[in-house]
This record gives structure tokens, sequence and C-alpha cells, in this order.
């Protein structure tokens, strides 16, 4: 496979849906991410009081966000921009903010060498030279797997194959740059999309609300179960969770030497993750010893 050529990446591609899939993030992911950020001609963007210059290749973000946005902590944005400054195909710097609503701090990201490789006015030659060198590789395939009695029939089809190429990426190569990379700040989602909650996700919140033992606030749980948009592994996760905490529960219901909480409002066992607490590890109550105080 040739590593030679040009494919259009329109900036919409974020719409799909397999972008959209809640993940975390390859380097090479984070890197497409960042040139489809870039912005494609100079402007400015008022950050609170200040407007600040935004030139060609460069875009204003801030760690936090993209790190919500591929799935990384800060720490790790920060090194992956160390990283591809150190070698030299970008650059970043770091303002910070007064601490106040109106003087945010944010992150000036500068792609190197954007234009060289975005000018609509560089592109045509450079998809030429990138056919010629294709077609030239598979030219010597071609003969190599050929004899010499069947190359001089080869060449019609090669010199065909060679001017069809051309005229169909050369007419690609027409198309405005800007109007493919133009980069509307307006519609950027910092965060990944979950998946639809439908009428599964309902029947299975009614089967853990009515195995829950403390039933109220009803709509707040709810809301809370959808929020958690649970998947199959995650839902029997919960319902065995719930099953051995009860069981717990009856099993030390006559232990005087232990405190037993009181359930939670399902709302908060929910949004709390509570179904992962540890139970805590007692002895058989004819197990243990005790001291006789009349003694």
């Amino acid at each position: 496979m040739s590593s030679n050529g040009w494919i259009k990446l329109h900036r919409q591609i974020r719409e799909h849906w397999t972008y959209k899939e809640p993940r975390r993030f390859s380097r090479f992911e984070a890197w497409i991410d960042l040139l489809l950020s870039a912005n494609h001609e100079p402007t400015k963007i008022l950050l609170g009081n200040r407007l600040i210059p935004v030139e060609r290749g460069q875009f204003i973000t801030s760690q936090v966000s993209l790190g919500r946005t591929w799935g990384w902590n800060r720490k790790t944005v920060k090194d992956y921009f160390s990283l591809l400054r150190n070698d030299e195909i970008l650059d970043f710097e770091t303002h910070k903010g007064a601490g106040i609503e109106s003087d945010r701090g944010y992150t000036l990201i500068t792609i190197r060498n954007y234009s060289k490789y975005q000018d609509s006015d560089a592109r045509p030659s450079d998809i030429e030279s990138d056919i010629e060198s294709d077609i030239e590789a598979d030219i010597e395939a071609d003969i190599d797997g050929a004899s010499t009695g069947h190359r001089r029939g080869i060449e019609p089809d090669i010199n065909k194959k060679k001017k069809e190429c051309k005229e169909e990426d050369t007419s690609r190569a027409d198309a405005p740059l800007p109007a493919l990379f133009a980069v509307d700040f307006g519609k950027r989602k910092s965060k990944p999309a979950r998946r639809p909650a439908g009428p599964a996700q309902r029947e299975a919140f009614a089967r853990f609300y009515e195995a829950y033992p403390k039933h109220v606030a009803r709509d707040a749980a709810e809301k809370a179960w959808m929020k958690r948009n649970p998947d199959e592994s995650l839902t029997a996760t919960i319902m065995a969770a719930v099953e051995n905490q009860k069981q717990w529960r009856a099993d030390h219901a006559d232990d005087r030497g232990i405190l037993i909480p009181e359930w939670k409002h399902p709302a908060t066992w929910l949004n709390g993750g509570c179904w992962a607490d540890e139970l805590p590890e007692t002895e058989p109550i004819a197990k243990r010893s005790f001291i006789n105080v009349h003694e």
C-alpha cells in the first residue's frame, strides 16, 4: 500500500457515529482532532475581556477541555503537547488568567507546517507529484511481473491509467480548501456522546427499583439510572450488589456487635456507585469470645 497521495477529511467527520463513540483517544486520534480544530484563516477570539488574535493553523482551547474530549487527565494532555513540540510538529503556549470569570486562562495551539500542507495553491502540484510516484510504482510492479514480450502490450494501458488518475485527482484539487476545512467553534463538543437510553433501560430500572429495599423518590432514582445508562454487564453487577447487601444485612440483623447502616435513597446509592462498596468482614457470633462483666 502506497503512503503517497492525499485524502479529503471534512470536519463534519466529528458528527459521524464512529467518532462520537465514547472511548479513550489514542495519540493518533488526538493528533487528528488537533488538525480538525486548527483555524483555516486568521481571526480574533474574545475571551473574557481580552481580544486574542488567532492565526491560520492555530486555535484556542484548554487542557482540561481536551482532556474531557480525549478521555485523558490534564497531565497526560500536557505531556502529549511536550512530546509533539519535541517532534517539531506543534507549539503550545499556556496563558494563566487572573482567577476571575472575565479573565480566564487558555492554551494557544499552533500546528507547524499547517499552510505547507493545507494551502489550496500548493495542493495541485503536490498531488500531481504524488500521483506520478504512485503510478511509477505501479508500472514497475506490472513490468516486474510480466515477460519482456508483454511489456509493449501494457504500455498503452499504463499511459491511459496515468492520464485518468491525473484528470481525476487534479479536478479534486480544484476544490477550495477553506470550504472543506471551515471551523465552527459553536458546534465543538467537549463531551463524548452517551448511548441513548431506550425502553430497555426503563425496564432495567424498574427491576432495580423493585429489588431495592427503600422505595423513595422514584423520579430522582430513575433520573440517576438514566444518567448512568448502564450496559448489560453493569446492570447485572448492580443487581447482584443489591442482593448481596440485602443478604449481609439479614445475616447480621441480630448481631449487636455490628453497626448496620440504613439504606440510602436509591438515587444517592446510584449516584455514589455504592454497588462497588465492600461489605465489612465479620466473624460468626458463635466464634466470638465475650467477657463476663459480672465476674
